[in-house]
């Protein structure tokens, strides 16, 4: 409902105490269960005399860390909340690991969406990090399993072990969230014994880079251990004078309190100094510009600054070989601010390049807490063993931004901008608001081994949602609440194993998005609830080493505000859009030497019901077809031992923009890329990474004829020398 106050209501403490009571509860019911077994006298003797065994906890083996591997896939990935096969997991799953970041070097999250089949940038401007998956745009970021901030798709890729990219409806584990899937950064973590690798890099348009990463136990005992991962990278773009800084450190502490105890502590922070444009234009015909790839429009002043900080805790208990609790706790603030000159929707003739910019200035605080507590295992029932996962989850996301925009503050020549001639802006702000959002939800998924091939996966979330926001200037403006209740997420798959290598898989996943349009009568509309099903086959070959997945889905999303027929100035949850298609994915090693990617995705979208667009595309920048391709084989013998070569394409089908007037067309492309390698010795090798080697024109996205037309890359390369030890 949506209701207007002069003040604030409070956002109690309430879900902070049902998530920390929930795990609480968990641990003392289990903790009694396991003293009454304990004491319990057996039959026919005395329980004061009894001697039991002491209890030994062996970690489960986890086989989702890539570290180390040489691999380019996983046979397990955690982002349910503890690891799992992939072939139980009955949704399509990437899994992006640390080989394949470092031989096509993805240096950070951004890089590694890039190089996954299904995915498409969707960016307004230079330096934002926006994604869309299967028609939907990507919101749904998690580090291990815990939900984390939407910048998380900029971060640098040295803090992280594996990108897993869960596709579709994912509120399960979340709560709010697109249909569009979930992203999981998982961390690198201390590891128990010493290990040290770093990096330098040299590349195209002055860029420079240095990582470090360094781990191992911090006493003689190993109950501490430690890790510091870093990295800093400065240099320019393929847009004349240019400048993008990013500075990445991450340290953790692995304390182990007790032999079935341990905290996991950490912190990571980053800092991006950006340069920042908006795009170009099209032609009033919709044609995109014939202009050189390195044009933009703005300022030399145009800047974005984003100062990120993260801590986290971590505490697991195991209680024996199929029981853990664990309670996460993790704290955010992103401080960013932006100088911004930027074409807000200008076309431009063949001889008239002459266009408006506008001013836009903020300066943003956004904090976030999180607090998620789990219990996972494993219980036999009827002859067979059976896993299950319960918990709570409470986040709170706070945002203060002070903003100024000004229309028509400066007029520039696309065809010959003058970036310095733009006077400094001396304006004030024109905006100030405040916005408060909380979120909590108890979780629950099981598996059950019917038969030996035949699992069935069930899983629900409740979910309470509570927003307020308001305006501060030009006035100050009365709190606006937006509030959903127990809002049920069911969950449900199937999973055959027609094979020990081949499964098949079906599943109904959903997921909802809070809207904020009054419904006549009172309160505002239903929330969007996005709705799957997906059917695929899942194959694991040579020994593990291989994983393959195909899937097709069809994704219903309904309740779309719509403008009420009846009564003007008011909305009905009547719009409704579907979105379908093909993925088929190929990650893994097909000997010791050779390692390949292959993807291939097709898709569909459209409005169903709406007013205004029912037939048309939802997403038409996402192209029905797409492929990705990379294999990296590696000498061991004779004359060409210890060289690598990678090599690999990227193609996309036509896509569009525009309006229903005027659309902006850009044709199908395709992007070679190669990577030559050579292994100096077991701890030093050089590689060389050449992207766009045909130097092909091309361009990475439009978005309308006005504004947001993106080049891709010209042909780049770089340098980089590892050492490990």
């Amino acid at each position: 409902m949506m209701t207007t106050s002069s003040s604030p209501s409070p956002l109690t403490p309430a879900p902070v105490a049902l998530a920390v009571m929930a795990f609480v509860a968990t641990l003392a019911a289990l903790g009694a269960t396991a003293a009454r077994a304990q004491t319990a006298e057996p039959a026919g003797g005395n329980a004061a005399t009894t001697n039991l065994p002491p209890v030994t906890v062996r970690a489960q083996q986890d086989r989702s860390s890539t570290e180390g591997t040489e691999r380019y896939n996983s046979t397990q990935a955690t982002v349910g909340k503890a690891a799992a096969d992939l072939k139980e997991i009955p949704q399509s799953i990437s899994v992006v690991t640390q080989q394949r970041m470092e031989d096509q070097n993805m240096r950070n999250v951004e890089e590694v969406l890039e190089q996954t089949v299904g995915y498409v940038s969707e960016r307004f401007d230079s330096e934002s990090a926006s994604y869309s998956s299967r028609g939907f745009a990507i919101n749904n970021y998690m580090i291990d399993g815990v939900p984390a901030p939407g910048t998380a798709a900029a971060w640098d890729s040295v803090l992280f072990d594996r990108v897993e990219l869960l596709r579709g409806p994912s509120a399960l584990f979340s709560g709010v969230s697109s249909s569009g899937g979930a992203v999981n950064l998982v961390r690198k973590r201390p590891q128990d014994t010493f290990q040290a690798r770093g990096a330098v890099q040299l590349g195209s348009w002055s860029t420079k880079r240095a990582e470090v990463d360094v781990t191992g136990p911090l006493n003689q005992s190993g109950t501490i251990l430690g890790r510091l991962s870093a990295a800093k990278q400065e240099g320019g773009t393929y847009q004349s004078g240019a400048q993008r800084d990013r500075y990445a450190i991450a340290g953790s502490l692995d304390f182990k309190l007790a032999p079935a105890t341990s905290l996991l502590v950490g912190a990571h922070a980053q800092k991006v100094d950006g340069w920042l444009t908006g795009g170009l234009p099209s032609y009033t015909t919709g044609a995109l510009l014939d202009v050189p790839r390195s044009t933009w429009l703005g300022a030399d002043w145009n800047r974005s600054e984003q100062d990120e900080k993260y801590l986290y805790a971590e505490l697991t208990h195991r209680f024996n070989d199929d029981w853990r609790a664990k309670l996460n706790w993790s704290g955010y603030r992103n401080d960013q601010a932006t100088n911004y000159l930027y074409l807000p929707n200008g076309q431009v003739t063949p001889t008239n390049g002459k266009t408006s910019l506008m001013l836009w200035f903020n300066q943003t605080r956004i904090e976030q807490n999180v607090l998620d507590a789990n219990l996972t295992g494993s219980f036999n029932a009827l002859g067979r063993k059976h896993d299950v996962v319960v918990g709570a989850d409470w986040r709170r996301n706070t945002s203060a931004t002070t903003s100024g925009r000004y229309a028509n503050y400066y007029v520039q020549d696309v065809y010959a901008p003058d970036h310095s001639a733009v006077p400094y802006p001396d304006r004030p702000a024109t905006a100030r608001s405040q916005s408060e959002t909380s979120q909590y939800g108890l979780y629950g998924q099981t598996r059950l081994r019917i038969t030996d091939p035949l699992t069935l996966v069930l899983g629900a979330r409740v979910s309470w949602y509570d927003t307020q926001s308001r305006n501060l200037l030009p006035t100050t403006g009365a709190w606006t609440t937006n509030q959903v209740d127990h809002k049920l997420s069911p969950y449900a798959g199937l999973t055959y194993a027609f094979t020990p290598q081949v499964s098949g898989y079906v599943s109904y996943s959903d997921a909802f998005t809070p809207q904020t349009q009054l419904a006549f009568g009172g309160g505002v509309i239903d929330p969007i609830v996005g709705k799957q099903l997906e059917v695929g086959v899942k194959g694991e070959f040579f020994d593990r080493a291989l994983t393959t997945n195909a899937a097709v889905y069809r994704i219903r999303e309904v309740n779309r505000a719509q403008a009420d027929p009846l009564n003007t100035g008011f909305f009905v949850a009547q719009g409704e859009v579907e979105s379908k298609g093909v993925e088929l994915e190929v990650a893994g090693r097909i000997t010791k030497q050779w390692n390949v990617y292959a993807g291939y995705a097709y898709n569909e979208n459209r409005y169903v019901r709406d007013a205004s667009s029912g037939g048309l595309p939802l997403n038409a920048l996402t192209p029905h077809h797409s492929v990705k391709l990379w294999s990296q084989y590696r000498f061991t013998e004779g004359v060409l031992d210890g060289l690598g070569i990678g090599a690999g394409v990227n193609a996309y089908s036509s896509a569009s923009g525009g309006n229903a007037t005027t659309n902006t067309h850009r044709p199908g492309f395709g992007v070679v890329n190669l990577a030559i390698s050579y292994r100096i010795d077991p701890r030093w090798s050089v590689a060389l990474n050449i992207n766009n080697l045909t130097d092909k024109v091309y361009w990475q996205r439009v978005y309308t004829t006005g504004r947001s037309n993106f080049f891709g890359e010209p042909r780049n390369a770089s340098v980089t020398l590892r050492a490990s030890y």
